[in-house]
């Protein structure tokens, strides 16, 4: 998507970004020090930076998407997804992979980011939206209820390490 000047409810300008612009050194670094402050507060010291170059390429896909914000330079917020086949059922689903948010992040940009998946994903023709998640917070939960996601699914696990 184009880079685009706007300015928000707070009168900051920002631009949107994309994966794509973090596809360099200096944007893997900028967004692996996102990425591992928030995998730190559940699970320290384990991050595994291995997929991060995959979720900055992922918008390059034919089914891919990201988007981010930028306030002066930096990064405040990126959200990356990609729709896949329900061969269940026959649909496209959009699954948001990513939503990566700066400490003192706008709430509003995070609505924007989702605002712009959304359109995304009707364009590609999608039925649904779904953010799978490793994290159970209830104040969590209660985010994903207020963007109107509902839980529609469980996911059992058997730990093998």
């Amino acid at each position: 998507m184009d880079k685009i000047k706007h300015k928000n409810h707070h009168k900051n300008n920002f631009e949107y970004v994309s994966g794509a612009d973090y596809d360099n050194e200096q944007g893997w670094h900028e967004l692996y020090r996102l990425i591992e402050l928030q995998v730190n507060k559940t699970y320290p010291n384990q991050y595994d930076a291995k997929w991060l170059t995959w979720m900055t390429r992922l918008d390059q896909q034919p089914n891919g998407f990201s988007t981010g914000i930028r306030v002066e330079g930096i990064l405040q917020c990126l959200l990356v997804a990609e729709w896949q086949y329900n061969m269940w059922i026959n649909q496209r689903d959009c699954v948001i992979v990513g939503l990566l948010k700066k400490p003192g992040c706008d709430p509003h940009y995070v609505d924007l980011l989702l605002a712009r998946c959304e359109h995304w994903a009707l364009t590609q023709d999608c039925s649904s939206i779904n953010i799978f998640t490793w994290d159970a917070r209830k104040a969590y939960q209660r985010w994903c209820t207020s963007k109107g996601f509902e839980l529609h699914q469980y996911c059992y696990t058997k730990e093998m390490k």
